[in-house]
């Protein structure tokens, strides 16, 4: 939900979204974004966040620093969107956080995927997924390229990376929840691969495997839809199976060593980019 205009009440834009879309759930973006932008007030935030909860739809508040996680967890939030990365928590924070119950979706590697690529070069998974272009981009720049972002994001990425890293560190001692996910599309975070890139980084943060499988897989299925049939090997689930030639439950790299996807039931069909 971006800005309102003076002349439009933060409830009444609410009902003409839902009453035009009908989601499930109702996206705020309580953030200066891009940087420098204007920033939604308080009160419309929970003015917002207090309309969807009239109409039975749950709040997600896209909020990236430590102030604006707090302010979306006072206003009623069910989401947050992503671990704060702008700014360090405090111990009261985190304890607020942890008390409140409310997940968090990680997207620990946002700002700094593409100068990952460039560093550390593309993965296996990412070179049979993507063309040698497409990645020789990010290997050769890796620099921000989108209006707005790009002159802090460029300059700051290394500090911001490893503010949202302290902070998922900080958030994992004190026992919060967690999804996974990854921010996909944005610069450099290509889907699918993404994904794996962002496990690894999360087990090395201190999240064990069989937690961060359980964050990627049961635990936001279950956010979405309790009664869903999805996010679990068990009868009466969907058959959506990802076999792999390891066990990530050791070794969380293993989930890219794929031997098989399955959809409904269905073997997937599978081809690697040439030159892999």
């Amino acid at each position: 939900m971006p800005s309102s205009s003076p002349s439009v009440s933060p409830r009444a834009r609410v009902d003409e979204v839902l009453d035009a879309r009908a989601p499930d759930f109702f996206k705020i973006i309580y953030d200066d974004l891009p940087p420098g932008s204007p920033h939604l007030s308080l009160a419309a935030l929970e003015a917002a966040v207090a309309a969807t909860e009239d109409r039975g739809v749950r709040a997600i508040v896209h909020a990236t620093t430590p102030a604006d996680a707090q302010a979306a967890l006072d206003a009623g939030a069910s989401l947050l969107v992503h671990a704060p990365q702008r700014g360090l928590l405090t111990p009261k924070q985190a304890a607020r956080i942890v008390a409140a119950d409310v997940p968090i979706v990680t997207t620990a590697r946002l700002v700094s995927a593409s100068h990952d690529i460039s560093t550390e070069g593309p993965i296996p998974l990412e070179r049979s997924m993507y063309p040698a272009e497409l990645l020789d981009q990010w290997i050769e720049d890796p620099r921000w390229d989108l209006p707005g972002f790009s002159e802090e994001f460029d300059r700051r990425y290394a500090e911001i990376a490893g503010d949202a890293a302290a902070n998922i560190r900080t958030l994992l001692a004190a026992g919060a929840r967690f999804f996974v996910g990854t921010d996909s599309g944005v610069h450099g975070v290509f889907p699918g691969a993404s994904l794996h890139r962002e496990l690894r980084l999360l087990v090395r943060l201190g999240m064990g495997p069989i937690e961060a499988l359980r964050a990627a897989t049961s635990a936001p299925a279950a956010f979405l839809d309790p009664d869903a049939r999805f996010g679990q090997i068990a009868v009466g689930q969907r058959a959506d199976l990802l076999l792999v030639r390891g066990n990530p439950t050791e070794d969380i790299a293993a989930l890219t060593e794929i031997d098989g996807v399955w959809l409904t039931g269905a073997r997937l069909a599978r081809h690697a980019h040439d030159g892999e």
